[in-house]
């Protein structure tokens, strides 16, 4: 019965529409923001960099993975689910802003985007009266981005992560409006 209520909370169901509307925004500002930012040949987005060829600078550069997101179900609830999105827009905040320190305002507006879908989230949490389950522990990226080369590996792998991410926020978020717990 909780589930039902939240999701017919008007202020949740705008928030998650919201929510919806920046990943479109950031979705769209990827490709361009990584043809402003990576130069090197090899390094492609579209089509994408195999980043099974480069697992050896993602370890070494410290770049860790976003939660899993999955669909609710009877393990995965709707708190772990909002909890896991705003862990992984966090991540994505700190290494788009350790990122930034080198590249200036060549991210465009995704580090603001971030920042509201991360407010949205947290409206959501707040409305369904939901706890952060998920444990968050901040990337250590500026250290290891001492040249040019390894700032556009970072920012490569970043963004190509980034949109994987959104794209599974997006199924998400579509989930949860239309899932119904079994009774």
């Amino acid at each position: 019965m909780y589930f039902n209520t939240v999701l017919d909370n008007s202020e949740f169901k705008e928030s998650v529409e919201n929510a919806k509307t920046l990943i479109a925004k950031i979705l769209v500002a990827v490709p361009g923001v990584h043809d402003a930012t990576v130069s090197t040949e090899d390094l492609t987005f579209n089509p994408p960099s195999q980043l099974i060829n480069l697992q050896a600078m993602v370890m070494s550069l410290g770049i860790p993975k976003e939660p899993l997101l999955t669909s609710l179900s009877q393990e995965v609830t709707l708190e772990m689910s909002v909890s896991r999105m705003s862990v992984g827009v966090h991540l994505y905040q700190d290494l788009l802003g350790a990122l930034e320190d080198k590249l200036g305002d060549k991210l465009g507006d995704i580090p603001a985007d971030l920042q509201n879908l991360q407010e949205q989230l947290h409206k959501m949490q707040k409305l369904g009266q939901m706890s952060s389950v998920e444990q968050y522990q901040r990337p250590d990226l500026s250290s290891g981005l001492d040249s040019e080369f390894l700032v556009q590996v970072a920012t490569h792998i970043t963004l190509l992560q980034l949109r994987d991410f959104s794209q599974d926020l997006t199924r998400t978020l579509r989930h949860i409006t239309s899932y119904r717990p079994r009774t």
